[in-house]
């Protein structure tokens, strides 16, 4: 050929086409940039241009290198290369390095484009890594980032026997019926035994007050038509209540009494007999027949080709009820509906990401499970536990 040299090649992934360009321009040769074919997305040229320009590291720009931003202004490309960047080529000859191999791409690949990496092997070059995004990694990532920031965020320090009307008052006054007590023992006298009642009864009277002031407070800010049960573990708290203990679950079998890991066992045993369907081959070829269909053919309907946008998300997440159990990730519904626009937006483009690529991130195994009885009088059998 008398002019450069390049390579088309089309990977498809899923729903997803690349095309991706390899050139190869000698100093000698013209650059024919012209007769690459260039579409508006999904886009990447990668190779050795040989041109010069202030934009990938050089001190000037040449005429070759004006051809290239020219085309790259044309065409609507991103250069993956940055100015400081490592050069990517070292000559054993002259022993001196430059940038003679370049990266462009579309917009919409820019990101998943890495910068230039380390040398491999013994080549004379350094790689332009490219990769695509993983659900599961984008999603462990954000799931990361929203538990740090709530950690950092969020106030803690809850304790066992909390009494939300404790103050330092209370502290103080608790310290000194300590001592004074401590003395009544160690140095018995009418004096000290009178000064004991006196600090009692001066810590009774405070701990009585905080009581009614908090009650007071803490009533004043509650929603009686969802916090009902909020309100009872506050009285009980008030009242200095303990905590209910949990019971246990056990089943009978034939006669005998079983709990714990008996109980599991036999739970197991009886779910897999009416879990476990038989489909018969014939089914099971009709399915896979119906799944290939289905993969081959393009949805002709729009809603499932559009992207999710910002307003859908932020409906969605208002709906969100507050007071319920996260996940084995430890994401609340309180932390959804409290991010910032930054985290929301991240948030939108995970799920766009696995609307786009038709998969669901699969980091959530490893969940709690266990069994409850159904509701009816009499001993629980292992046949009347469901799962959970």
């Amino acid at each position: 050929m008398d002019d450069s040299e390049y390579q088309v090649l089309r990977l498809k992934l899923r729903a997803v086409e690349l095309n991706v360009v390899n050139l190869y321009s000698p100093n000698d040769k013209p650059l024919s940039l012209d007769t690459i074919p260039v579409q508006n997305s999904n886009v990447l040229v990668i190779g050795n241009f040989n041109s010069h320009s202030q934009s990938w590291g050089y001190d000037h720009i040449d005429r070759r290198g004006e051809e290239v931003e020219s085309w790259q202004d044309d065409h609507n490309l991103l250069l993956i290369n940055n100015p400081d960047d490592k050069d990517t080529f070292y000559s054993r000859l002259w022993h001196t390095t430059s940038t003679p191999d370049l990266g462009f791409c579309t917009e919409d690949i820019h990101e998943y484009c890495k910068r230039i990496g380390q040398q491999l092997g013994g080549s004379d070059r350094r790689p332009i890594r490219t990769e695509g995004r993983d659900i599961n990694k984008v999603t462990k990532d954000f799931n990361a980032a929203l538990l740090q920031a709530a950690k950092k965020c969020i106030p803690r320090g809850s304790r066992r026997d909390y009494k939300p009307y404790w103050n330092k008052d209370l502290e103080g006054l608790q310290e000194e019926l300590s001592e004074a007590r401590r003395e009544a023992e160690t140095q018995p006298s009418q004096t000290n035994n009178i000064k004991l009642q006196k600090v009692k009864a001066k810590f009774l009277r405070a701990k009585i007050q905080a009581r009614r002031e908090s009650w007071k407070e803490k009533t004043a800010s509650l929603n009686l038509e969802r916090d009902s049960t909020k309100l009872w573990k506050l009285t009980r708290q008030l009242d200095d209540e303990g905590g209910s203990e949990r019971g246990t679950t056990s089943v009978e079998e034939n006669g005998s009494l079983l709990t714990g890991k008996q109980t599991a066992n036999k739970f197991a045993e009886n779910y897999e007999k009416v879990s476990n369907i038989t489909v018969n081959r014939g089914r099971q070829r009709e399915v896979r027949r119906e799944e290939r269909e289905r993969r081959s053919k393009k949805s002709k309907e729009e809603v499932m080709e559009t992207s999710l946008t910002l307003n859908e998300l932020l409906t969605a997440l208002k709906k969100l009820k507050a007071k319920k159990s996260p996940g084995p990730d430890h994401i609340t519904n309180m932390m959804l509906t409290h991010m910032g626009s930054f985290a929301t937006k991240t948030l939108l483009d995970v799920f766009n990401l696995s609307w786009k690529e038709g998969e669901t991130s699969t980091g959530l195994e490893g969940g709690d499970h266990g069994t409850y009885p159904k509701t009816w009088k009499g001993q629980k059998e292992s046949s009347q536990l469901s799962p959970y």
